[in-house]
């Protein structure tokens, strides 16, 4: 419901004209930004790194919000000012395939830090000074929230070409219902969506490591972004493309183990339960 001003073309207008008022306003502000340490005299020794989190549905396939692998919502820009770069190589663009997970290494190299070995992301500096066009042969996304709003969890591989997508079962125990409950009871109703409880980290372990264990799909998407970059036609069942599909769901299984590692997850264990143990109570809005 958060989203349904895109189901009327009054109410996407509006929702459209206050994002670009906010982008209107913090253009403005990169710019005093930029102005104040050109003021300090550190704007010859200031990188700015500028980039989004997540892209967002407006209106394309009905949708608002986020939480689904299409372009739309995860394919963002970034921009990298680096005053010591030569004119010359500045002003570039690049649709190498790179990730926010990136972003760590680049600046930890950039300020003469050695990256840890756990760092899955990649350096991106030669990129930026053009002595490489790519970084990764593939890129992996996931999206691990499967919630009690109905979105699944899904995960998908992609090249300059293909994107192979695939989405597994939402067994989540519906938000209307705890809602009804809740206003039933006279229970608060953020607290019932959202207070994290010791069982729910047991729950969301097994989301991400479901898959890897051989979870399967419930359904597959198979795009050729060249052809279809709206994504619009899913060639998963296309017999001809049967090949792509089957190698791209090696890749998949291959980025999975990757992103996934050897080592048990560094899970901080922060929950109404646990900080109910040292006598805090989490209040909700």
């Amino acid at each position: 419901m958060g989203y349904d001003y895109v189901d009327t073309p009054e109410g996407f207008r509006e929702r459209y004209i206050r994002q670009m008022e906010a982008m209107t306003g913090i253009d403005r502000l990169l710019g005093e930004l930029r102005q104040t340490l050109k003021d300090q005299k550190l704007d010859k020794n200031t990188v700015i790194i500028f980039t989004s989190d997540h892209g967002l549905f407006m209106g394309q396939f009905g949708l608002g919000g986020k939480a689904l692998c299409y372009e739309e919502t995860t394919h963002v820009p970034m921009i990298i000012f680096d005053p010591n770069t030569k004119k010359s190589k500045r002003g570039k663009t690049s649709d190498a395939l790179v990730q926010s997970i990136d972003i760590a290494p680049t600046m930890m190299t950039m300020a003469g830090v050695t990256i840890p070995k756990t760092y899955q992301g990649k350096n991106l500096t030669r990129l930026l000074a053009g002595h490489e066009e790519e970084v990764r042969p593939f890129l992996y996304t996931e999206n691990l929230w499967s919630t009690q709003f109905g979105n699944p969890r899904c995960e998908s591989v992609q090249d300059h070409e293909w994107k192979y997508i695939r989405y597994y079962k939402n067994e989540n125990f519906s938000a209307v219902k705890k809602i009804a409950t809740a206003k039933a009871m006279g229970i608060n109703t953020s607290a019932m969506l959202y207070k994290v409880h010791d069982p729910d980290i047991a729950v969301y372990r097994d989301y991400a490591d479901g898959p890897l264990n051989g979870e399967p799909a419930v359904y597959e998407e198979l795009f050729n972004l060249k052809n279809d970059p709206k994504e619009t036609t899913n060639l998963a069942s296309d017999a001809s493309n049967k090949s792509k599909l089957e190698e791209l769901r090696k890749v998949w299984k291959t980025e999975i183990t990757n992103a996934r590692g050897n080592e048990f997850p560094k899970v901080l264990r922060y929950t109404s339960d646990s900080e109910g143990e040292r006598g805090v109570i989490i209040e909700s809005k």
